[in-house]
């Protein structure tokens, strides 16, 4: 897995090279939880960090196609209770998941000018990534923390995403703002599936800009 990412990164600036593919960089915030799972309740949004280099190719004034290579953490937390040697409830605390992913967003973009220093753009598209490791912690003021290594089911790990956002420039370099929506298609990694299908779900707020912006 290691070597086709680096395969497609060489691929990606090969093209980038010869062609007017713009080559970028993003960083930023992924909130993320658990879909259709019974087990846990009260799950709350799970930050993890967000780092991608896009490759975007125009296709028309307007339209365009992305491939972004991207590393994200995602996962979920919930409240839980914390019992003592004597079996009773001595207070509450929080279990909080993330698993690292690589992943390859292919997304179809759109981009409208408003003004010589103003545009705004759209994307859409599925995402295919690979889970290459993770935690599961517990966290609470007075018990120990656990801190575990997550033990997975699968790796393969598949969605759809959809945003936005807005794209000016900052120091003579095209800079951008987006905020994405991200849906699971794959069963969460590391739960087993029953009579339900967990998926993982969630939104990003990231910055980024354009260095190589292509010929």
């Amino acid at each position: 897995m290691k070597n086709l990412c680096f395969l497609i990164l060489f691929i990606l600036f090969s093209l980038s090279a010869f062609s007017q593919v713009r080559v970028g960089i993003r960083v930023g915030v992924h909130w993320s939880t658990v879909l259709n799972e019974k087990l846990y309740t009260g799950r709350q949004l799970a930050p993890g960090g967000l780092v991608a280099i896009p490759f975007q190719l125009p296709l028309s004034d307007r339209w365009g196609l992305r491939a972004e290579p991207t590393f994200v953490q995602k996962g979920w937390k919930t409240r839980i209770k914390i019992v003592n040697a004597n079996g009773v409830s001595s207070e509450t605390g929080h279990l909080v998941q993330r698993h690292e992913v690589i992943e390859l967003p292919v997304l179809v973009t759109y981009r409208k000018e408003l003004s010589s220093r103003l545009a705004v753009f759209g994307l859409l598209g599925p995402s295919v990534g690979y889970v290459v490791g993770g935690r599961l912690k517990v966290i609470s003021k007075n018990a120990p923390d656990v801190n575990d290594k997550l033990i997975f089911e699968r790796r393969i790990d598949t969605g759809l995403w959809a945003g936005g956002g807005l794209e000016f420039p900052v120091a003579g370099i095209p800079a951008f703002v987006d905020v994405r929506y991200h849906y699971g298609l794959s069963a969460y990694p590391n739960f087993k599936v029953y009579d339900t299908k967990p998926t993982s779900t969630g939104f990003s707020v990231s910055v980024g800009c354009w260095p190589f912006a292509g010929k």
